[in-house]
């Protein structure tokens, strides 16, 4: 695999980063990746290959292809990707092989920069709900670990295909963040077209982690929201042991929020900015509505539901029903 020079282009619209990538085997011959920040200035992008590597990893592990990068990269990233790589070929020995990263040029931090900002991943779901409250200045005594920034990315669970509902959600975000003090960044990428040969639920950690590195100018710390709490741990793409393998020299990846589900929505329940905004449907994204009636849908249902306060949560707009319950599917 073959990752050539980054390329940023810019316009009032925002900045584009992509690279072309150049991958052995089919159905690849050469194709581009990107990364676009629609309303970003360029000043927040040094333009290393960092995220693409990141991005790309796993499906290299899988082809078993070594990657020639012929931008820049940082040491330390490489470093942890190579943990990164032994903790993947554990989990998944079958799917996942080692491979080497070269690379000729290496860069280091610009004494003329320094990242200021704190951000999480973002999507109005329960998970990154809980982490944006639990370190708001009212429950987060750190100031170095106080969220400045969030991040929304078009193109994970929201399909490119499906703009009007980016669109409408993003609007509404950029409003309640601006009311918290926050900046909503806006990010749209193809990462997932090149990786969709394998789980997305694998690959979404590292798809995550480098759009986060795209940001190297503006980030020293970014929190991936957990999905799972420490007593259900199992080998997934976001995971306390391999999330924070996703930093570099100038940004600290922490998976934040490892607890028991219920009691996460149970606490976010209580802050009406959540309950005006939270979207966990992912067969059926909307911006304004969730189905109710799929299993992360009927699930929430039932956590707003025990502190009594689903009948307060406008984005769920059909009624919490026994059958539905019943017909729940429970992981084993």
């Amino acid at each position: 695999m073959v990752i050539h020079p980054v390329k940023i282009e810019t316009s009032p619209g925002g900045v584009l980063l992509s690279a072309r990538v150049e991958v052995e085997g089919p159905p690849f011959a050469a194709e581009t990746l990107w990364f676009a920040f629609p309303g970003s200035p360029r000043e927040r992008f040094s333009g290393s290959s960092d995220g693409f590597v990141a991005a790309l990893l796993l499906l290299a592990m899988a082809r078993r292809e070594d990657i020639q990068v012929h931008g820049t990269l940082d040491r330390q990233l490489i470093s942890n990707l190579a943990e990164y790589q032994r903790i993947f070929h554990a989990w998944f020995p079958e799917r996942f092989h080692p491979v080497e990263i070269h690379c000729q040029n290496f860069h280091s931090p610009d004494a003329q920069v320094r990242p200021i900002g704190i951000a999480s991943a973002f999507s109005g779901g329960a998970d990154s709900s809980y982490t944006v409250w639990s370190h708001l200045a009212e429950q987060e005594p750190d100031p170095a670990k106080r969220i400045t920034h969030a991040l929304f990315v078009h193109g994970f669970d929201i399909p490119l295909t499906d703009a009007s509902t980016f669109e409408a959600a993003s609007s509404r975000y950029i409003d309640e963040m601006r009311a918290l003090g926050i900046e909503l960044i806006l990010a749209r990428t193809n990462v997932r077209q090149f990786v969709d040969e394998l789980p997305w639920g694998i690959t979404h950690g590292s798809a995550l982690g480098s759009v986060a590195l795209m940001l190297d100018r503006l980030l020293t710390l970014f929190y991936f929201p957990a999905s799972s709490s420490y007593t259900d741990l199992e080998p997934w793409g976001s995971h306390p042991v391999s999330d924070p393998l996703m930093s570099n020299t100038t940004l600290t990846v922490i998976h934040d929020g490892c607890m028991i589900r219920c009691d996460k929505v149970s606490r976010v329940a209580q802050w009406e900015p959540a309950r005006s905004w939270m979207r966990v449907c992912w067969k059926h994204p909307s911006a304004g509505a969730n189905c109710c009636r799929c299993y992360n849908c009927v699930l929430t249902m039932i956590s707003l539901d025990i502190p009594g306060m689903f009948g307060q949560s406008p984005t769920f707009p059909e009624p919490l029903v026994g059958s539905r319950i019943r017909r729940l599917c429970l992981p084993p």
